[in-house]
């Protein structure tokens, strides 16, 4: 029997939609190392799309006590799992609210010689299936949020990006 682990972003969303704004953060994340390179991927409707009459903010959470402002940053962790967040606020000056959407993921950080061989490598691996964030069987696509399960029990979340 293969046990495989599958991580659920949990998001929180505080929309103004009866002002017709709103706001869904998300974010995906690369690591390399020790380094994790955080990429803000969140979307927003302001009250008038064609005017840019709005202001964005992001706080991001790593999970280990630090945190950054920056769009798009990076993050050095040490060995251990964490859980990120991001929030994004959006200021709407054409109708005068606030939208605020918050967003978490889990990154676990190990040294690769931790790692056991058949994950430092995906060699060997057989895609048993892909499939969706609702867990429909998927095809791959582009600029959707993707989860890998291989024969070896192991799940990889992909974004693969025109």
């Amino acid at each position: 029997m293969k046990n495989f682990l599958l991580f659920i972003s949990i998001v929180i969303t505080f929309n103004c939609q009866s002002q017709g704004i709103g706001c869904w953060a998300d974010f995906y994340y690369t690591q390399n190392g020790p380094t994790t390179i955080f990429t803000d991927y969140s979307w927003v409707a302001p009250a008038n799309s064609w005017a840019n009459d709005h202001s964005l903010s992001w706080l991001w959470e790593f999970g280990d006590g630090n945190t950054s402002n920056l769009q798009n940053p990076t993050h050095n962790y040490i060995n251990g799992t964490y859980m990120p967040c991001l929030t994004l606020t959006m200021f709407d000056s054409t109708v005068m609210n606030t939208c605020v959407s918050t967003t978490c993921d889990t990154v676990i950080s190990v040294s690769t010689t931790s790692l056991p061989n058949q994950m430092q490598t995906n060699n060997n691996k057989k895609t048993l299936s892909i499939i969706d964030i609702l867990g429909r069987e998927s095809n791959e696509k582009k600029n959707n949020l993707l989860f890998y399960i291989y024969d070896d029990g192991t799940v990889e979340k992909r974004i693969i990006l025109e």
